[in-house]
């Protein structure tokens, strides 16, 4: 989604990882699943649009992506296909428009968009990190997370030596994580839940 009245470039953008084969869904893409009402892609393009002049969408190849072009959004494909989230962010990477993305898993349905605001109010300004990573209870949350967009070639190099998981990257560029202390809405928000399979779809409905 990209505004026409910008009159210079965003700090950041967005992008929605989507390229996953989803096995315990069935195989059937989680950013089209149904959920409360609407489907996921539409309730995360509903919390990122005000934040983010600039959503990508980055999926496999193999997928239909006349669902995502209906809803403006730019389409990128895993120039890696099968390996995971952390090629998906390498797509978003090379793609963005902006010095810094926000990358968050397709199967999220309670994003926080004032968590994500904030998140990208501390990642803007920093010079001296390549990723700003939310720690909640001890544990990082690499998929709802800012990168810089020059950590492309770090990334493809990982993926290239077979080093596919996101804690790979991490390992390998300067990181600033961010726990509770530092933005006491991580305590609080749902914006972390994600559905990989039927049972948790059921428990997140319930727990609305």
């Amino acid at each position: 989604m990209t505004s026409p009245l910008r009159s210079e470039p965003p700090r950041v953008a967005a992008a929605i990882l989507a390229g996953g084969l989803a096995t315990r869904m069935g195989g059937r893409s989680k950013a089209l699943l149904p959920f409360d009402g609407n489907l996921l892609i539409d309730r995360q393009i509903l919390a990122l649009a005000p934040i983010f002049p600039d959503i990508l969408i980055a999926t496999a190849p193999s997928r239909d992506h006349a669902p995502f072009l209906a809803r403006g959004l730019a389409i990128v494909t895993d120039r890696h296909p099968g390996m995971g989230p952390l090629a998906g962010l390498h797509a978003a990477l090379v793609e963005s428009p902006a010095p810094w993305l926000f990358a968050v898993a397709c199967d999220m349905p309670f994003l926080d968009a004032d968590l994500i605001a904030g998140m990208a109010a501390l990642a803007a300004p920093l010079v001296e990190a390549d990723a700003l990573v939310p720690r909640v209870r001890g544990r990082a949350e690499p998929l709802h997370a800012f990168y810089r967009t020059a950590t492309a070639p770090i990334a493809e190099r990982c993926l290239l030596e077979g080093a596919r998981a996101m804690s790979d990257l991490l390992a390998r560029v300067r990181v600033r994580y961010i726990d509770e202390e530092a933005l006491p809405a991580l305590a609080a928000t749902k914006s972390f839940v994600n559905l990989n399979d039927p049972g948790d779809v059921s428990a997140a409905r319930e727990a609305r």
